[in-house]
Protein backbone atom coordinates (compact mmCIF):
# COMPACT_ATOMS: atom_id res chain seq x y z
CA UNK A 1 0.00 0.00 0.00
CA UNK A 2 1.50 3.35 -0.98
CA UNK A 3 1.44 6.47 1.51
CA UNK A 4 -0.26 9.43 -0.28
CA UNK A 5 -1.05 12.66 1.11
CA UNK A 6 -3.64 15.30 0.00
CA UNK A 7 -3.41 19.27 0.53
CA UNK A 8 -6.40 21.13 -0.06
CA UNK A 9 -6.29 24.14 -1.75
CA UNK A 10 -3.30 26.12 -0.92
CA UNK A 11 -2.80 29.69 -2.83
CA UNK A 12 0.34 31.18 -3.28
CA UNK A 13 1.86 33.58 -6.15
CA UNK A 14 2.19 32.15 -9.50
CA UNK A 15 5.76 31.28 -9.12
CA UNK A 16 6.03 29.84 -6.15
CA UNK A 17 3.02 27.62 -7.16
CA UNK A 18 4.68 26.54 -10.41
CA UNK A 19 8.30 25.90 -7.59
CA UNK A 20 5.95 24.20 -5.01
CA UNK A 21 4.88 21.48 -7.70
CA UNK A 22 8.62 21.27 -9.13
CA UNK A 23 9.59 20.60 -5.54
CA UNK A 24 7.25 18.06 -4.80
CA UNK A 25 7.84 15.93 -7.65
CA UNK A 26 12.14 16.19 -7.74
CA UNK A 27 12.08 16.71 -3.62
CA UNK A 28 9.42 13.94 -3.22
CA UNK A 29 12.13 11.16 -3.72
CA UNK A 30 12.65 11.89 0.03
CA UNK A 31 8.97 12.32 1.36
CA UNK A 32 7.62 10.58 3.78
CA UNK A 33 4.63 10.13 1.09
CA UNK A 34 4.57 8.14 -1.84
CA UNK A 35 2.44 10.37 -4.30
CA UNK A 36 0.85 13.45 -2.88
CA UNK A 37 -2.49 15.41 -5.04
CA UNK A 38 -2.67 18.93 -4.41
CA UNK A 39 -4.91 21.36 -5.20
CA UNK A 40 -4.13 25.22 -5.28
CA UNK A 41 -5.18 28.76 -6.24
CA UNK A 42 -3.57 31.82 -7.74
CA UNK A 43 -3.00 34.54 -5.48
CA UNK A 44 -3.49 36.60 -8.75
CA UNK A 45 -4.76 36.55 -12.13
CA UNK A 46 -1.58 34.39 -13.89
CA UNK A 47 -0.66 33.49 -17.41
CA UNK A 48 1.50 30.19 -17.07
CA UNK A 49 3.69 29.13 -20.18
CA UNK A 50 5.00 26.04 -21.09
CA UNK A 51 8.78 25.37 -20.08
CA UNK A 52 10.03 25.43 -23.80
CA UNK A 53 8.15 28.20 -24.59
CA UNK A 54 10.04 31.78 -26.04
CA UNK A 55 8.09 33.27 -23.49
CA UNK A 56 9.35 37.16 -24.05
CA UNK A 57 8.71 36.64 -27.36
CA UNK A 58 5.39 34.91 -27.47
CA UNK A 59 4.00 36.98 -24.37
CA UNK A 60 3.16 40.70 -24.67
CA UNK A 61 4.74 41.34 -21.02
CA UNK A 62 4.14 45.27 -21.03
CA UNK A 63 -0.04 44.51 -21.46
CA UNK A 64 0.75 42.00 -18.80
CA UNK A 65 1.99 44.32 -16.28
CA UNK A 66 -0.21 47.16 -16.92
CA UNK A 67 -3.07 44.81 -16.38
CA UNK A 68 -1.30 43.15 -13.13
CA UNK A 69 -1.08 39.76 -14.86
CA UNK A 70 1.36 37.57 -13.56
CA UNK A 71 3.49 35.54 -16.04
CA UNK A 72 5.14 32.03 -14.76
CA UNK A 73 7.16 29.63 -16.51
CA UNK A 74 5.26 25.72 -16.26
CA UNK A 75 7.87 22.79 -15.56
CA UNK A 76 6.04 20.85 -18.13
CA UNK A 77 5.39 21.97 -21.15
CA UNK A 78 2.24 22.91 -23.75
CA UNK A 79 1.09 26.22 -24.13
CA UNK A 80 0.03 29.57 -22.45
CA UNK A 81 -2.67 28.93 -20.24
CA UNK A 82 -4.60 31.98 -18.32
CA UNK A 83 -5.23 30.99 -14.07
CA UNK A 84 -8.41 32.89 -13.32
CA UNK A 85 -11.23 31.59 -11.26
CA UNK A 86 -10.24 27.97 -11.36
CA UNK A 87 -8.65 25.26 -9.15
CA UNK A 88 -5.33 23.97 -10.32
CA UNK A 89 -4.25 20.32 -9.34
CA UNK A 90 -1.30 18.25 -9.00
CA UNK A 91 -0.19 14.91 -8.94
CA UNK A 92 3.75 14.37 -7.73
CA UNK A 93 5.11 11.39 -6.40
CA UNK A 94 7.99 8.06 -7.31
CA UNK A 95 7.36 7.16 -10.87
CA UNK A 96 9.72 4.28 -10.07
CA UNK A 97 7.52 2.10 -7.75
CA UNK A 98 4.99 2.48 -9.72
CA UNK A 99 5.90 -0.06 -12.54
CA UNK A 100 3.41 1.58 -14.80
CA UNK A 101 4.42 3.59 -17.84
CA UNK A 102 4.49 7.23 -18.31
CA UNK A 103 0.82 6.83 -20.56
CA UNK A 104 -0.40 5.00 -17.66
CA UNK A 105 0.34 7.24 -15.02
CA UNK A 106 -1.07 10.23 -17.14
CA UNK A 107 -4.42 8.38 -17.70
CA UNK A 108 -4.65 7.85 -14.06
CA UNK A 109 -4.43 11.04 -13.41
CA UNK A 110 -6.89 12.08 -15.83
CA UNK A 111 -9.13 9.47 -14.36
CA UNK A 112 -9.15 10.92 -10.81
CA UNK A 113 -10.20 14.31 -12.39
CA UNK A 114 -13.27 12.20 -14.02
CA UNK A 115 -14.11 11.12 -11.32
CA UNK A 116 -14.05 14.43 -9.49
CA UNK A 117 -16.56 16.41 -12.48
CA UNK A 118 -18.53 13.46 -12.72
CA UNK A 119 -19.68 13.35 -8.60
CA UNK A 120 -20.65 17.39 -9.51
CA UNK A 121 -22.70 16.28 -12.44
CA UNK A 122 -20.65 16.33 -15.92
CA UNK A 123 -19.85 13.52 -18.04
CA UNK A 124 -16.37 13.89 -19.20
CA UNK A 125 -14.12 12.18 -21.45
CA UNK A 126 -10.39 11.35 -21.75
CA UNK A 127 -9.16 12.37 -25.10
CA UNK A 128 -7.23 10.32 -27.09
CA UNK A 129 -6.37 12.96 -29.60
CA UNK A 130 -3.00 12.67 -30.92
CA UNK A 131 -2.01 16.27 -31.32
CA UNK A 132 -3.06 19.58 -31.76
CA UNK A 133 -3.52 21.09 -36.10
CA UNK A 134 -3.96 23.74 -38.32
CA UNK A 135 -4.49 27.38 -37.44
CA UNK A 136 -4.89 26.90 -33.74
CA UNK A 137 -1.74 24.67 -33.51
CA UNK A 138 -0.16 27.99 -33.35
CA UNK A 139 -3.19 29.10 -30.56
CA UNK A 140 -2.89 28.73 -26.58
CA UNK A 141 -3.48 25.67 -24.77
CA UNK A 142 -7.32 25.57 -24.83
CA UNK A 143 -7.44 26.60 -28.41
CA UNK A 144 -7.71 22.25 -29.39
CA UNK A 145 -7.51 19.25 -27.20
CA UNK A 146 -4.37 17.13 -26.77
CA UNK A 147 -3.80 13.91 -26.03
CA UNK A 148 -5.15 12.38 -22.42
CA UNK A 149 -6.52 15.97 -21.69
CA UNK A 150 -10.34 15.76 -20.33
CA UNK A 151 -13.19 17.14 -22.86
CA UNK A 152 -17.46 17.49 -22.16
CA UNK A 153 -19.35 16.78 -25.63
CA UNK A 154 -16.08 17.60 -27.39
CA UNK A 155 -14.79 20.54 -25.98
CA UNK A 156 -11.83 20.90 -23.75
CA UNK A 157 -12.66 21.43 -20.47
CA UNK A 158 -9.51 20.42 -18.53
CA UNK A 159 -5.78 20.77 -19.96
CA UNK A 160 -3.35 18.58 -18.47
CA UNK A 161 0.19 18.29 -18.30
CA UNK A 162 2.90 15.81 -17.20
CA UNK A 163 6.71 15.58 -17.00
CA UNK A 164 8.74 12.52 -15.56
CA UNK A 165 11.92 12.55 -14.01
CA UNK A 166 14.64 10.26 -13.32
CA UNK A 167 12.29 8.23 -10.59
CA UNK A 168 9.93 10.85 -10.15
CA UNK A 169 6.36 12.10 -12.02
CA UNK A 170 4.54 15.49 -12.15
CA UNK A 171 1.09 15.41 -13.78
CA UNK A 172 -0.76 18.96 -13.42
CA UNK A 173 -3.26 20.97 -14.64
CA UNK A 174 -6.61 22.98 -14.35
CA UNK A 175 -10.32 22.94 -13.39
CA UNK A 176 -12.22 26.16 -14.54
CA UNK A 177 -14.53 27.65 -12.55
CA UNK A 178 -15.39 29.86 -14.85
CA UNK A 179 -14.22 31.71 -17.56
CA UNK A 180 -10.99 33.61 -17.57
CA UNK A 181 -11.76 37.96 -16.97
CA UNK A 182 -9.43 38.40 -19.48
CA UNK A 183 -9.10 36.29 -23.02
CA UNK A 184 -5.74 34.88 -23.32
CA UNK A 185 -5.03 35.75 -27.26
CA UNK A 186 -5.11 39.49 -25.70
CA UNK A 187 -1.63 39.21 -23.96
CA UNK A 188 0.13 37.64 -26.85
CA UNK A 189 2.14 38.61 -29.43
CA UNK A 190 0.25 37.43 -32.38
CA UNK A 191 -1.93 37.90 -35.71
CA UNK A 192 -5.78 37.90 -35.22
CA UNK A 193 -6.14 37.76 -31.35
CA UNK A 194 -9.88 37.99 -32.43
CA UNK A 195 -9.68 34.46 -34.61
CA UNK A 196 -7.92 32.56 -31.54
CA UNK A 197 -10.39 33.48 -29.40
CA UNK A 198 -13.79 32.53 -31.34
CA UNK A 199 -11.51 28.92 -31.88
CA UNK A 200 -10.99 28.80 -28.09
CA UNK A 201 -14.51 29.30 -27.53
CA UNK A 202 -15.84 26.57 -29.96
CA UNK A 203 -13.08 24.03 -28.98
CA UNK A 204 -13.34 24.54 -24.92
CA UNK A 205 -15.56 25.36 -21.76
CA UNK A 206 -15.84 25.61 -17.87
CA UNK A 207 -17.96 24.22 -15.20
CA UNK A 208 -19.62 27.42 -14.98
CA UNK A 209 -20.99 27.23 -17.92
CA UNK A 210 -22.00 23.54 -17.65
CA UNK A 211 -23.84 23.85 -14.19
CA UNK A 212 -26.08 26.66 -12.99
CA UNK A 213 -25.77 27.38 -9.84
CA UNK A 214 -23.49 27.05 -6.39
CA UNK A 215 -20.61 23.96 -7.37
CA UNK A 216 -20.06 21.68 -4.87
CA UNK A 217 -16.28 21.88 -4.33
CA UNK A 218 -16.35 19.08 -1.01
CA UNK A 219 -18.37 16.76 -3.28
CA UNK A 220 -15.71 17.38 -6.05
CA UNK A 221 -12.76 16.99 -3.63
CA UNK A 222 -13.90 13.59 -1.99
CA UNK A 223 -14.26 12.23 -5.09
CA UNK A 224 -10.99 13.37 -6.39
CA UNK A 225 -9.54 11.46 -2.98
CA UNK A 226 -11.36 8.53 -3.11
CA UNK A 227 -10.33 8.11 -7.03
CA UNK A 228 -6.68 9.07 -6.02
CA UNK A 229 -6.95 6.47 -2.97
CA UNK A 230 -8.04 3.45 -5.76
CA UNK A 231 -5.65 4.29 -8.49
CA UNK A 232 -2.78 5.00 -6.50
CA UNK A 233 -3.10 2.14 -4.38
CA UNK A 234 -3.40 3.27 -0.95
CA UNK A 235 -4.62 5.35 1.95
CA UNK A 236 -4.52 9.38 1.90
CA UNK A 237 -4.35 11.91 4.59
CA UNK A 238 -5.18 15.57 3.89
CA UNK A 239 -1.44 16.98 5.39
CA UNK A 240 -0.56 20.67 4.69
CA UNK A 241 2.45 21.50 3.21
CA UNK A 242 5.49 21.54 5.46
CA UNK A 243 7.64 24.64 6.16
CA UNK A 244 10.62 22.82 4.97
CA UNK A 245 8.61 21.98 1.77
CA UNK A 246 7.93 25.96 1.44
CA UNK A 247 11.13 27.17 1.91
CA UNK A 248 13.02 24.41 -0.47
CA UNK A 249 10.34 26.09 -2.91
CA UNK A 250 11.00 29.66 -2.31
CA UNK A 251 14.47 28.84 -2.92
CA UNK A 252 14.05 28.21 -7.22
CA UNK A 253 10.72 30.74 -7.41
CA UNK A 254 13.11 32.77 -9.22
CA UNK A 255 13.57 29.81 -12.03
CA UNK A 256 9.74 30.32 -12.83
CA UNK A 257 9.30 33.98 -12.36
CA UNK A 258 8.81 36.22 -15.28
CA UNK A 259 6.28 38.75 -13.64
CA UNK A 260 5.27 37.81 -10.31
Amino acid sequence: MNKLRFIDESEFSGALNMAIDNYLAIGGRDSDFDFTLRLYRWSRPTLSCGFHQRIEKRVNLDKCRGLNIAVVRRPTGGRELMHDGDISFSITGRSVDMLDSDREIFRKAGRIIISGLSAIGINAQLSEAKKKDGFINQGPCLAAISQYEISVNGKKIVPIAQRVFRDSVLVHGSIPLRSPEIATPFLLNVDAPDEIQKSIESAATDIGQLIKGEINLERLKNALIIEFQESFRGDCIRFDLMREEIDKAVQTKKEWEIID
